[in-house]
């Protein structure tokens, strides 16, 4: 499709000689335990889902399962963006576009003990976080929700 069409539409779906409909890029954070993982969902009804482990991401040398997630919305131009980082005693995403988000915090923060339940929160304006109770879907030392553009903070 790269060959055929108007330029302009080229341009605005950003396709080009060697780009697929889906990539992903991980990019470690300098200076901090996080990474920051980048998405192009080309297909305008597509919702693809992405599964990581660990060691992909550089944040364990074990291959346990850290993340999965469904984008709920192509991301053309400007990749759908998940940010995570490991706090003291938190684990902190953001989120760049709607995306249905679920976190191994049992890979992520081995420290933390068995069958903790951490609370998930959602920063909105002013620094205030409000925990989120609706929607959220527990699993063995996994937490599943719909999150839109923000940041949340597991505690």
């Amino acid at each position: 499709m790269s060959s055929y069409g108007s330029f302009t539409l080229r341009w605005a779906l950003d396709i080009g000689p060697g780009t697929r409909w889906f990539e992903r890029t991980v990019t470690p954070l300098p200076g901090a335990k996080g990474v920051l993982l980048s998405f192009r969902n080309g297909l305008p009804w597509a919702q693809p889902s992405v599964r990581m482990h660990t060691h992909e991401l550089g944040l364990g040398p074990a291959q346990r399962p850290a993340l999965w997630l469904s984008l709920k919305e192509p991301a053309y131009r400007r990749p759908a963006e998940l940010e995570i980082q490991l706090e003291d005693e938190s684990i902190r995403a953001r989120t760049s576009t709607r995306m249905r988000l679920r976190l191994y915090y049992s890979s992520l923060r081995p420290d933390w003990p068995p069958g903790r339940k951490p609370a998930v929160s959602h920063s909105i304006s002013g620094g205030r976080a409000e925990p989120i109770n609706q929607g959220v879907e527990w699993g063995d030392g996994s937490v599943e929700w719909d999150a839109e553009a923000g940041e949340y903070q597991l505690r």
